[in-house]
């Protein structure tokens, strides 16, 4: 398993810039539009094109890990090239809506037992990393000629037999997460540093008031936004790294 890690790290380091530009361009495209239909009333039909545009970086995301994974040269033009999209790629997003369903379920629940807020957001967490894990095994398979179930129950077999993998996995995303919220916290004060700067000069009312003002503003709304989507983005990424990696190394795939 620490050859595994190490290789794993280095395939992310040799590879995050180009990575983050790319997650960077999808992340803002689907603020973008989901800004622009909240504007005009339509957030429904605006899900859309965000669909689309997600399902397009699962598809990329996977098919340049495996370039990573085997020291191929990789360019940010790759990463916005149509995508073809596979069988695989298909069951697997379903299976992301699935949980993005459970997500929204578990935030309202959050809002009618608030008690139990960070019990249930860690159990999100938690299901994300667990989820794409799978995901990443179904999409490591050859083929799908067998079975969804079954593909899906050997998937759900690997990760439960490496328990050190997941482990390791989820250690990654949640420093991968913690980095991302400072960071997304960070570029919002610096956006409105002098703005904050002001407030805090007022009294203590008024200043609260027009920090919490400055931070639901459209642009700083825009910047959260693309900060969350970014960071949860590039936890599938580095899972997805992680993974294939795995798999490369215990023969589970040819990578020729």
């Amino acid at each position: 398993m620490g050859t595994i890690k190490e290789l794993s790290r280095e395939t992310v380091r040799d590879n995050r810039l180009i990575v983050l530009v790319g997650t960077l361009g999808y992340a803002s495209v689907t603020a973008l539009i989901s800004g622009i239909f909240q504007v005009i009333n339509l957030w429904w039909i605006g899900i859309i094109p965000m669909t689309l545009c997600v399902y397009a970086y699962l598809y990329k995301i996977h098919e340049l890990s495996l370039k990573m994974v085997k020291h191929q040269e990789i360019t940010i033009t790759m990463f916005f090239e149509k995508p073809f999209g596979s069988k695989k790629t298909t069951i697997v997003f379903l299976g992301y809506i699935i949980w993005a369903l459970i997500t929204a379920a578990t935030l309202f629940l959050i809002t009618i037992v608030p008690k139990m807020g960070i019990l249930l957001l860690i159990l999100i967490f938690c299901m994300l990393v667990f989820g794409n894990e799978v995901s990443n095994f179904v999409m490591l398979q050859d083929d799908l000629d067998e079975g969804i179930l079954k593909s899906y129950k050997q998937a759900i077999n690997s990760v439960l037999t490496n328990r050190s993998l997941f482990g390791h996995n989820m250690l990654r995303s949640f420093t991968a997460m913690v980095q991302g919220v400072i960071l997304v916290v960070c570029t919002n004060v610096f956006v409105y540093g002098p703005q904050i700067q002001k407030a805090l000069q007022l009294d203590v009312s008024t200043s609260e008031s027009t920090i919490r003002m400055i931070f639901s503003s459209p642009l700083s709304s825009f910047v959260q936004t693309v900060g969350i989507q970014v960071v949860i983005l590039y936890i599938l990424f580095i899972s997805t790294i992680v993974t294939t990696t795995y798999a490369k190394q215990k023969q589970i795939i040819k990578l020729h």
